[in-house]
């Protein structure tokens, strides 16, 4: 074949895909005739020239049809499987670019070794592009998707031209897989030695290997590869990668077997594996270390060094055979610097191996002389309960300190600390702070209480000062389509339009302190439609929600002189933030006036405000079917825990507290299954049978109908003595003007069930705790509901709630407790970071009764609702904050529930309670404790119960 060669030549080999006969005509044609032959081959690519392989010619109803002519697109994926066309564009592209993306933008039929040797033969023609630059740039440009495809062709052209291939990620893995991770293949792979040294620099690539991979890297170790196989090996265990990964990298170094000097050569990373998060690689590591030991290749401060990384971790296996390891470099030679490293295992979070380590210490104490002994006294201060009394018969002079390492002494000063100060709650100073302030309002999924009174105060200040200027600064903040109320308040500011803000159907379903707030938006939007109240009576002087009482008789006296008259809403949440306790001379001049508004107040005050519920907790067994009444589905019944408390009567009179239904929305109300609960006893405040409370007949409860306003709550206002009281009786009338929600004050134990079950309270609670700042068990018992749901952590975190009623004033209770168990269980860490921070809180106020948090969570640990370990934690930071009594009043209760059912979490409940008990030199008597300490076996559960009965008998006075 000559120079004279023509596209026309080509066009039947290419029919054909006769891959030799159009690679000899290309390389015999010459470089100008191959050129020229490069327009009319893209030409024949894209469908300018004759097709060679017919199409199918699709009928005219078809969508593909294209008027007899195939689309352009069918005819390029006809062509792109042609090798032929590949080969002869290989042959005829100019550049080292264009014939790299020719390449690559293709595929080949049949790739092969036969195919390559073709490819490379056309690429040595003269006046080809430099095959060596095409090897390379094809490597550099593989991509992992592309390493079947591509990597055949690129790693031939590597090697025919003797350039070394790129350590890339694909390169590796497309040799990885051509050679297929067999030995013979791998040594006799021309890429072995420049790639070999680089096959662990890629993390995660030896998760790839199978059981392959380890056994043939380890015969290439019997030559001169053996040096290099190890020193990546030990360095990607040093690194670390996933535990899919790491697991062959630890079967080559097994298989590998070093030597001690191999062990010796390589101690510095072996040291530096010792703080891998795998257990295997530390435990190869440690064993690599001690031979080296043995042989007397290794220095005291890296011994120490070793131990100082290994002895605090939770692996047993790996503690022991440390302590093993220094109990016989001491014998060799006692030093102070293995001496002070062996006291770091006293810290460990293992009881038990802090046990092991002080058999240790026992051995060789003798021999650290006065030094070691002075760091041992030192290092024995931070031990408590049986570990300190083990340490108290080595060292009697050590103090005795009883309490957690770290414990900070936080609750030293108990119940008589001084009050906790509570923050004012400063007004906002202008309107454009205002107005930045109600944007920020807007955007919140739940509103900030602070940043919500603040707003509502300014709205009314600002719109008897400047209306005008406080309009045309909140007009760019309201969203044109938002209709929360929110935004309905802010329009009738703005617009002095009435709101018409119809709740969603899910908030329909909402708990009773949302319609309370619903209320207040609702009346202070129509108030700005017509006048502006003189100011807000519901105002806070404090950041917790409570009401100056000063205050409110100012604007009462105020009301009298002008006629004006507050908002019944705004009146009924001035009440419920009144402080528990008031000046009896605020009653006496609210007496003396007239106005309606007045009379409430002076009524309200007069019957002692609102009085404290008897809150009780009490089961609920859930169990949802639509097959109902004949029930055969497989779903088991789960077991809920919720509250109840009688309606509240501040007197023997029941007085209605009324407000109207939300807006209709016109949504249907989709049926739901049916739900069966079934009631046990109730368990009272301080008391687990309240009178008045009887275990209720199991009901079938239909999904409950929103909770609105349609009911009246009876809440009543009459004092019980008037004799007693400054100014005379009240009357009935006098609190007729209030709004409540219906249930905000009574939560009967008839509807408990459609509480415990409703799944629609999806509400944010953050201000709930401010409006009613005296009354934390009222709050906590309408939230239950929905903390219930944080145990399974797949729900909103709404336990920062929890914060806010340690801050509270009013009393600790069951409502309470039972929503610090729920937060102890939840399923996200900083959920149960909150509750143990209210814990310590509520402990560090002298409001805490640990004793109900305790039965709380024996409730939920024999309906299979807690996960033990996750309190253990708890409590234990509880433990080192200084809540001691506390602590132990809780894990006290909640022990014998956990022993009845022990699973994974109860012997770390046991260390809390053991560190407990030391701390608070408890000497109950616990059944079950004993008998779990009294069981044959060495189980971590038998040996921290054991520990536990000694440190109660050992806190026992002694016989006289």
């Amino acid at each position: 074949m000559t120079a004279d060669l023509t596209f026309a030549d080509l066009v039947p080999w290419l029919r054909e895909n006769e891959v030799d006969r159009v690679a000899d005509a290309l390389i015999a044609a010459g470089e100008p005739a191959r050129r020229a032959l490069a327009v009319p081959l893209l030409d024949y690519l894209h469908g300018r020239e004759q097709v060679p392989y017919p199409l199918p010619d699709y009928p005219m109803d078809d969508p593909r049809w294209t008027g007899g002519r195939p689309m352009r697109r069918e005819i390029e994926l006809a062509l792109r499987n042609n090798d032929a066309l590949r080969v002869a564009g290989i042959a005829c592209l100019a550049s080292v670019t264009k014939v790299v993306a020719w390449i690559r933008d293709g595929w080949f039929r049949r790739p092969g070794p036969a195919l390559a040797d073709t490819v490379v033969r056309v690429l040595h023609a003269p006046g080809r592009p430099s095959p060596a630059a095409i090897a390379v740039a094809l490597a550099g440009a593989l991509r992992s998707r592309g390493i079947e495809q591509q990597w055949w062709l690129a790693g031939r052209l590597l090697a025919a031209t003797g350039t070394p291939a790129p350590p890339t990620e694909p390169v590796l893995r497309g040799w990885l897989q051509q050679t297929g991770y067999d030995a013979a293949r791998l040594r006799a792979d021309p890429h072995t030695p420049a790639l070999l040294p680089h096959l662990f620099t890629v993390a995660r690539l030896s998760a790839e290997w199978g059981s392959a991979g380890p056994a043939a890297f380890a015969a290439l170790a019997e030559g001169a590869d053996r040096g290099v196989l190890l020193a990546g090996c030990l360095d990607r265990l040093a690194e670390g990668d996933r535990p899919a990964a790491i697991r062959p990298v630890v079967e080559l170094h097994q298989r590998l077997a070093p030597t001690p000097d191999e062990y010796a050569d390589h101690r510095q990373t072996y040291l530096v594996m010792l703080d891998s998060p795998h257990s295997t690689v530390v435990g190869l590591a440690l064993s690599a270390l001690r031979a080296v030991d043995d042989a007397g290749l290794l220095d005291a401060e890296e011994v120490a060094g070793a131990a100082l990384s290994v002895l605090p971790r939770r692996e047993k296996k790996l503690v022991r055979a440390q302590l093993a390891w220094l109990d016989a470099a001491l014998s060799r030679k006692p030093d102070p610097v293995l001496f002070e490293a062996l006291l770091a295992g006293l810290a460990n979070e293992a009881v038990d191996l802090a046990e092991s380590t002080l058999r240790v210490i026992t051995k060789h104490v003798a021999a650290a002389g006065a030094a070691g002994r002075g760091q041992w006294e030192r290092a024995a201060e931070g031990l408590s309960g049986d570990l300190r009394r083990q340490a108290d018969a080595l060292s009697p002079a050590v103090p005795s300190a009883p309490g957690l390492p770290g414990s900070s002494g936080l609750l030293a000063a108990g119940p008589g600390s001084p009050g906790f100060p509570v923050a004012a709650l400063m007004p906002i100073r202008s309107i454009p702070e205002l107005a930045a302030a109600a944007a920020e309002l807007l955007d919140q999924f739940g509103p900030e209480p602070v940043l919500l009174e603040q707003v509502l105060e300014g709205l009314v200040r600002f719109a008897h000062l400047d209306r005008d200027g406080l309009a045309a600064a909140l007009a760019p903040k309201i969203p044109e389509t938002w209709t929360t109320p929110p935004a309905e308040l802010l329009r009738a500011v703005v617009y002095r339009r009435p709101p018409d803000h119809r709740p969603p159907y899910e908030d329909q379903a909402a708990a009773p302190p949302y319609w309370l707030l619903f209320a207040r938006y609702t009346e202070l939007g129509r108030q700005m439609v017509r006048k502006p109240p003189i100011a807000l009576l519901a105002t806070p002087a404090t950041v917790d929600g409570h009401v100056d009482p000063e205050r409110v008789l100012t604007l009462l006296t105020a009301a009298e002189e002008s006629g004006w008259q507050p908002g019944p809403a705004d009146l009924t949440q001035a009440l419920l933030r009144l402080p528990r306790t008031v000046d009896p001379a605020v009653t006496t001049t609210a007496s003396r006036l007239r106005n309606p508004a007045a009379r409430t107040v002076t009524a309200w005050l007069r019957a002692g405000g609102l009085p404290d519920p008897t809150v009780i907790t009490l089961p609920a067994i859930r169990h949802t079917c639509t097959g109902a009444p004949a029930c055969a589905c497989p779903e088991p019944p789960r077991t809920l825990r919720t509250t109840a408390f009688e309606p509240i009567t501040v007197a023997a009179g029941a007085i209605p507290l009324t407000a109207p239904k939300p807006l209709p929305n016109g949504l249907p109300r989709p049926r739901r299954s049916s739900h069966e609960f079934h009631f046990a006893e109730p368990v009272g405040f301080m008391a687990p049978e309240p009178v008045g409370f009887s275990a209720p007949a199991p009901v079938r409860v239909v999904a409950p109908e929103p909770v609105g306003f349609s009911t009246p709550a009876a809440v009543g206002v009459v004092a019980p003595d008037n004799a007693a009281m400054p100014g005379g009786s009240a009357r009935a009338d006098d609190l007729a003007g209030l709004v409540a929600p219906e249930g905000l004050l009574a939560m009967p134990v008839a509807g408990a069930a459609a509480r415990a079950g409703d799944r629609r309270r999806t509400t944010p609670m953050g201000y709930w705790p401010m409006m009613l700042p005296g009354h934390p068990e009222i709050v906590a018992a309408h939230a239950v509901p929905e903390l219930a749901r944080s145990i399974h952590g797949d729900h909103r975190n709404q336990l920062d709630i929890l914060l806010a009623l340690a801050a509270s004033t009013g009393p600790f209770g069951p409502a309470t407790a039972l929503c610090l168990a729920y937060g102890f269980t939840a399923g996200r860490a900083a959920s149960r970071v909150i509750t143990t921070d209210a814990f310590v809180e509520l402990a560090a106020r002298g409001r805490l009764d640990g004793m109900l948090v305790g039965r709380e969570l024996a409730h939920l640990q024999r309906s299979g609702l807690l996960t033990v370990k996750r309190v253990a934690v708890c409590l234990t930071e509880a433990l080192r904050a200084g809540a001691g009594d506390a602590v132990w009043a809780t894990v006290r209760e909640v022990l014998p529930a956990a022993l009845a059912a022990p699973g994974p979490g109860t012997p770390d409940l046991l260390v809390v309670a053991e560190a407990a008990a030391a701390a608070t030199r408890a000497t109950d008597d616990l059944p079950e404790v004993t008998a779990a300490a009294s069981q044959r076996g060495r189980t971590r559960l038998i040996s921290e119960a054991s520990r536990l009965a000694r440190t109660l008998s050992g806190n026992l006075p002694a016989s006289p």
